[in-house]
């Protein structure tokens, strides 16, 4: 049957097929011999028969990233994402393409990433797109990306993001049918060893902080700013992540309750409760001092993350970024005595998980409170049972 659609020119065979609309599809098999020519003919027959095999074979790298970051963008303008999310993707799609660049060009592991010129990467992530996704999504092509990174330095933790990004990718390659190997297999279990840090300072550390909040040190004046310092207490006082900052309207804040107008997750857009004194004292500093427009609360702080620091600095406490802000009213809110299962709520948490990682193992402060509590309620049981009297001999058992 084979030989019926071939035919020669000179010495090289060709076949041909019959297209999606019934044309004939010419090609050379690249054979002068007509029984490889014929096997030949025969793969191209099998995948004209079947399209998603012939997409199997021509999708690349590049395919599943764009279908990545499609979805993603579909989400970002729907509201169901933040506008940071696409910033994530792009910055952990770009090391697998500058990877698989690299293994095209057969440039040495010696060499890391960081000693390339900026336009030799562009031009690896360029080149390493094309890379054929049969050969990308392989559990060796993703083991020896995961043991470059390593040797570049990068962390376990951001190892973990570009593992995830590059699993996201091909799961949706899978269903769009051009992939389809075996996920649990390429990537198996990975575990970063992170253990996340409670970042987060004292009350009192945090009002030192605020004082310093100023123009740079070199003004000789050190103006201080204190709507800026009215976009550092209303983190404090809720717990709001950078991108709900920017949404926050004045009428957000009430005696009762602030909403937070997150968008990174359905959980992100909340409300949170009003409940301590703290939190009145930096919320009336917010109103008074807050400085958007046309019914916004704050404007925009580009060197947030600097001036905080530089802040931090001044006063003479332990470094602290915007997250770490968010720490603080976590933190704060645990001291007060609120469980987790209602602060992941406040938080925008999913579930208790995160919270729990963080702070589930108690300090030796809190511990030591934990136990003192436990002793007198394993006391004041014992009196109950002894008929409302504390016997000497009870005392000194529980003692």
């Amino acid at each position: 049957m084979g030989g019926e659609h071939l035919f020669r020119r000179g010495k090289v065979w060709y076949g041909w097929v019959y297209g999606p609309n019934g044309e004939q599809i010419k090609f050379s098999t690249g054979c002068t011999d007509k029984t490889a020519a014929r096997l030949v003919l025969a793969q191209r027959e099998r995948e004209n028969a079947d399209p998603d095999t012939a997409r199997k074979k021509s999708a690349t790298l590049g395919d599943a990233i764009a279908l990545l970051i499609e979805d993603r963008t579909s989400l970002v303008k729907a509201g169901k994402r933040s506008d940071g999310t696409l910033k994530f993707y792009n910055a952990h799609t770009r090391p697998w393409c500058i990877f698989a660049g690299r293994k095209i060009k057969s440039i040495a592991a010696e060499k890391l990433d960081k000693d390339l010129a900026l336009e030799e990467r562009n031009n690896l992530a360029e080149l390493g797109a094309k890379l054929a996704l049969l050969d990308a999504g392989d559990d060796r092509f993703v083991d020896a990306f995961t043991i470059h990174r390593r040797s570049n330095g990068i962390s376990e933790h951001c190892i973990a993001h570009d593992r995830a990004t590059l699993r996201t990718a091909l799961k949706m390659a899978k269903r769009a049918r051009i992939w389809s190997g075996d996920i649990e297999t390429i990537f198996g279990r990975f575990d970063t060893g992170y253990e996340p840090e409670q970042h987060h300072v004292s009350r009192a550390d945090a009002w030192k902080m605020l004082a310093e909040i100023q123009t740079p040190s070199t003004d000789p004046h050190k103006r201080v700013l204190p709507h800026r310092r009215a976009y550092v207490s209303f983190m404090l006082a809720t717990g709001a992540e950078t991108g709900a900052i920017k949404r926050a309207r004045r009428e957000d804040i009430t005696e009762t309750l602030v909403r937070i107008r997150g968008t990174k997750t359905r959980d992100r857009d909340r409300f949170v409760p009003v409940v301590t004194e703290w939190q009145r004292e930096l919320l009336a500093y917010v109103e008074e001092h807050a400085d958007g427009t046309d019914g916004m609360l704050l404007t925009p702080w580009g060197s947030a993350l600097r001036s905080i620091r530089q802040a931090s600095k001044r006063a003479g406490i332990r470094h602290m970024n915007r997250h770490g802000l968010r720490h603080c009213y976590s933190a704060w809110m645990k001291q007060e005595g609120v469980p987790l299962s209602e602060l992941y709520l406040a938080m925008g948490h999913a579930s208790t998980q995160q919270l729990e990682r963080t702070y589930g193992k108690p300090d030796g402060k809190e511990l030591a409170g934990m136990m003192t509590r436990s002793i007198a309620i394993g006391r004041a049981a014992l009196t109950v049972l002894d008929g409302g009297k504390a016997t000497k001999k009870a005392g000194n058992e529980t003692s």
